[in-house]
Formats: C-alpha cells, sequence, structure tokens
C-alpha cells in the first residue's frame, strides 16, 4: 500500500472545535443552515452545496463553489489554519466513549484505486460524483480524509503506539463528543519507516469516502486523495436499516404469505438487539407485528459474502416481491441508522409513516472485505462507521 506525506495545513488548536465538522453527510438542512448562519469559522462553509441556497436562486449550482473559495480564503487569512513546514504524516487518534481507533493521515495515489489496491464496496452516484468533481477542480481543496481500513499489522500498531507516548500536537473535543488528538511527523526517517512498512500491507478498503476516491479519479487537477489508513480490528461498524414506505400491490398478510416461500417466520413479541449480532437474522415490523426472518437452508448461497443480510434483504425481498431495484434512487425506500431505536421504529411503521420496517445487525468486517475482494458491491447504505474522521482538521488546499 503505498502512501506518501502530505503537503498540508493542519487546524489551530484555538479554534480548533469550532472549525472542525462532524459527520456533515448526516447534517439535516436545517442543522446546515444553522451552522452557516451562525458560525463563519466553521468549515462547513467552505464546503457549501446548491441546496445550501433558495430554491429561486437559480446561481446555486455555481455560486457555491465560489462561496466556498471565498471562506476558505477568509479562514487561511485569519489564521484558522497553519501550514505544518515540510512534508508530513499525522498519526490520528479517535476515541468515543470507551472506543478509540488509531490511523494515520497520508497522501494516498488515486493509481491505487485504479490497480484494485484499494478497493470499494458501494457503487457511486454520478451526480454526486459530478459535484464533487467540480469541487476539486474549482476549490481545489480537501479536508475531508476518506477513510481506508488494512488487515492489522504488527510493526505498525507497536510504532503507532510508541508515537501516541508523546503529547499530541492537537488534542480537542468535537461537537459530536469525539476526542481528537494529532501528532505531527516530520523525521524524515520516521516517514520513511512508516512508509516502508505500509508498502507491505497488500491493499486497503474504502469505508468512508466512495464518492472522493471516485471523483478524484475523474479529475483533471488531483492525482491523490488525502486518507487516513485505520487497522481494521479497530473499526466499529454499526448497522443501517431500511423502511419502506408503501408494499405496492401487496397486502400485509400477501406479503408475509410470499415471504415464507423462501423465509422461516417467527413471529415475536418485541425486538432487541443484543450485543452479539446475530447475522442471518432480518426483524421485521408489519402491520403492528414484530416477525423474524431467516432465510431457508435450501436457498443460501455457498458463497458466503453473498450471504450477507443486506443483499438477502434487497435480491430476495426488495426487488422480487416489493419492485424496488434501485435502492440508490427510489423514493419508497428510507435508510436509517441504528441509532434510531426499535421502539422508534416501531411508532413509524404503526402510524402508518412507513408499511414496514426491516432490522438489520451489522455486517462483519470480513463480509465487507470479502465483498469487495470479489469486485462486486453492497446497496447503498449498508455501513455505517462510527466515529468519523472530522472536516476542518487536515487541509490541503492548492490556493493558485
Amino acid at each position: 500500500m503505498d502512501i506518501r506525506p502530505l503537503d498540508i495545513m493542519l487546524v489551530d488548536a484555538a479554534v480548533a472545535p469550532q472549525v472542525a465538522v462532524p459527520a456533515y453527510d448526516l447534517l439535516s438542512a436545517a442543522d446546515r443552515q444553522r451552522v452557516l448562519a451562525e458560525d463563519p469559522l466553521n468549515y462547513l462553509n467552505a464546503i457549501r452545496l446548491p441546496e445550501d441556497y433558495p430554491p429561486q436562486d437559480h446561481r446555486a449550482s455555481d455560486r457555491h463553489l465560489q462561496d466556498s473559495l471565498t471562506a476558505l480564503r477568509r479562514m487561511v487569512r485569519e489564521g484558522a489554519f497553519h501550514r505544518v513546514p515540510g512534508p508530513a504524516l499525522f498519526v490520528y487518534q479517535l476515541t468515543a466513549g470507551d472506543h478509540r481507533q488509531i490511523g494515520v493521515v497520508a497522501d494516498v495515489p488515486i493509481v491505487a484505486f485504479e490497480e484494485h489496491r484499494v478497493l470499494r464496496h458501494e457503487e457511486t452516484r454520478t451526480d454526486k460524483e459530478e459535484g464533487l468533481v467540480n469541487y476539486i477542480d474549482e476549490v481545489r481543496a480537501s479536508s475531508s480524509p476518506v477513510c481506508l481500513t488494512y488487515r492489522p499489522h504488527a510493526a505498525i500498531d507497536a510504532l503507532l503506539a510508541e508515537i501516541t507516548t508523546e503529547a499530541p500536537d492537537l488534542d480537542f473535543v468535537a461537537s459530536s463528543g469525539t476526542r481528537q488528538e494529532v501528532w505531527k511527523l516530520t523525521d524524515v526517517v520516521l516517514i520513511g519507516k512508516l512508509i516502508g512498512l505500509f508498502r507491505e500491507v497488500p491493499k486497503a478498503y474504502i469505508t468512508d469516502g466512495h464518492h472522493r476516491v471516485a471523483a478524484t479519479a475523474l479529475s483533471r487537477t488531483a492525482d491523490s486523495f488525502l486518507a487516513v489508513l485505520f487497522p481494521t480490528n479497530q473499526m466499529r461498524l454499526v448497522a443501517y436499516h431500511r423502511c419502506v414506505r408503501d408494499l405496492g400491490d401487496e397486502s400485509p398478510a400477501s406479503f408475509l404469505e410470499k415471504l415464507s416461500a423462501e423465509f422461516e417466520i417467527t413471529t415475536v413479541d418485541r425486538v432487541d438487539q443484543p450485543p452479539e449480532p446475530d447475522r442471518g437474522l432480518i426483524s421485521m415490523r408489519l402491520d403492528g407485528t414484530w416477525h423474524q426472518l431467516r432465510l431457508k437452508r435450501e436457498f443460501r448461497n455457498g458463497d458466503a459474502h453473498k450471504n450477507v443480510d443486506v443483499i438477502t434483504l434487497q435480491k430476495r425481498i426488495f426487488e422480487p416481491l416489493l419492485g424496488i431495484a434501485e435502492p440508490r434512487s427510489d423514493p419508497r425506500l428510507e435508510c436509517v441508522t441504528s441509532r434510531i431505536t426499535p421502539e422508534a421504529i416501531t411508532s413509524w411503521v404503526d402510524s402508518g409513516v412507513y408499511a414496514a420496517a426491516f432490522l438489520l445487525y451489522p455486517m462483519s468486517l470480513e463480509q465487507l472485505m470479502a465483498v469487495a475482494d470479489t469486485g462486486e458491491t453492497l446497496p447503498p447504505k449498508s455501513t455505517w462507521f462510527t466515529p468519523k474522521a472530522g472536516s476542518g482538521i487536515f487541509l490541503s488546499f492548492d490556493d493558485r
């Protein structure tokens, strides 16, 4: 795995909690508007979207890029970021509650993705790729690291553990509650040692940032992307659930009858998610009742990676029974994170907001890597890794 040192800026410690943005893709439109209106130093000002402008503003599709660039130049001018002297790598530690993960922030050449040494597990949307390409080429900035994971490497673990015994160069708690610690590595010998160790890592897997990588591959100005690499044994993967707004032409009774052809169905009083995931079990709220679905043995695929629950749900329920063939764009389908409780989902279905809901356990990292290794992809919103790397901490900015 090839990594390179960065010529980069780092957020100033005095304003880091104010500048750093949590998982911005989860912010609602109202949250974005509030931050943009109240906090000119928040990095969200430098990653504006056309949706941040009133619908009647016909210039929004172009204006957001210029406004982002103007805001970024102002933030740099006012000292929100300072340039790190010399090329550098960074050790980056995230702590959320009792969970901790330590990674390396580096520059990764796009050729690693093109030669399948960086592997994806999700399809991307063309419209989102195009928007990011425009941002990369027009604003020429990157501050949202693509998150990669790799199978653990003992020597890398030992070196990072040694580095993190020293006091960090940056230490703050973001608005999300996640503690962010950064160690700058500018010693050429230490950088060379870390680069050499990562060359022993055969491949890495994208956990967050599929569109950023795809857009870099299409960019006319960028040949690499900002990334943070964490070992798989430190990653925390949680589930996305699915809610559907209607059953198409099916009634609850006919839908259950068709499900019974391929699934063992058990009715239960309530759904609790135990600490150890029971993969292969899908919990369904339908017509005021919880049902647990398990694919019958004769329908299970011999390839373990094809028995991932989210694939089973898409290929054996959504497509053939509900006609949801394109989960990326079908308005009948809503994906929600497992931060939403079973009790809340119960109320949504029972009140008629949704016709049915399907609760999934998170897949394992081994399942995810097996899918990526075969070159296949998962339905969108299949994985959710937490905590996420923040935006507005590391800044690559070519202001020419």
